[in-house]
């Protein structure tokens, strides 16, 4: 990159941001330039510090991790920072365990990684651990387009459910059985709750999207409104592409 790579740390665990800050500190390419356990705080250090990436923990003391990469998804592109999370560096075992040094390097070359791409002007969905991140920013920007209304519960349903089918395709032949059930127990509610959202707010958006938007999408053949495991085959399929991208890429 021609220069240091600017890291902001959040994440609840003190210990670990500590670990990480000396870490990476050792790196003579790497600076942490920030820290904090907050995310609403974490949006605001962006401004003044300007990082190039931004290291999220699972946990953050006042907002879950998703709600932080929506808020980093409506941020301007150029002053975006890549992000890379560090769940996936943790024994599932013991979350609570420290990140083993050999995972640490394995990090510190992801950062690299996310880090020149952003630079180099990479597809901002291909910016992040194992695309995580894109596909929340690509799934967000495709239902906004599609005019779902960010209000409703059904809103960010789908956004799961689409992700979650990203990454596992099977999941749209099992949308009934797997797919209502799985989101359901991420937000605490019953599955025929997620059904019925969803379908609430894929009613709205067909009513209100632009047709070139709807055309985008679905083509020009589509006048009827697509069932919910339509809906969400569609943008999945753009997701799993997007993916797909960023493994060839690596």
């Amino acid at each position: 990159m021609g220069r240091e790579i600017r890291i902001l740390l959040v994440g609840a665990d003190q210990d670990m941001r500590k670990l990480l800050t000396a870490c990476f500190d050792r790196e003579a390419d790497m600076r942490v330039v920030g820290s904090t356990s907050r995310g609403a705080e974490a949006v605001e250090l962006m401004d003044g510090l300007s990082p190039d990436v931004v290291v999220i923990d699972a946990e953050l003391a006042d907002m879950d991790r998703p709600g932080l990469l929506e808020r980093l998804a409506l941020m301007d592109e150029d002053a975006r920072p890549a992000t890379v999370t560090i769940s996936k560096y943790r024994d599932r075992q013991r979350p609570d365990a420290a990140v083993r040094p050999a995972d640490l390097r394995t990090l510190a070359e992801q950062i690299r990684r996310s880090a020149h791409l952003r630079v180099a002007g990479k597809p901002e969905w291909a910016v992040g651990t194992g695309g995580e991140y894109g596909l929340i920013i690509s799934a967000t920007r495709i239902l906004r387009e599609l005019s779902v209304p960010t209000h409703l519960a059904g809103y960010y349903y789908l956004r799961e459910a689409a992700v979650m089918t990203a990454l596992n395709v099977n999941l749209i032949g099992a949308v009934t059985k797997e797919l209502y059930p799985e989101v359901a127990k991420k937000f605490g509610v019953a599955p025929n709750q997620v059904e019925r959202a969803m379908r609430t707010v894929i009613e709205y958006a067909w009513t209100a999207a632009d047709a070139s938007a709807i055309w985008k999408y679905f083509g020009p053949r589509q006048s009827r409104k697509p069932s919910n495991s339509e809906f969400i085959s569609v943008i999945a399929d753009k997701l799993f592409l997007q993916r797909k991208y960023v493994e060839c890429i690596k």
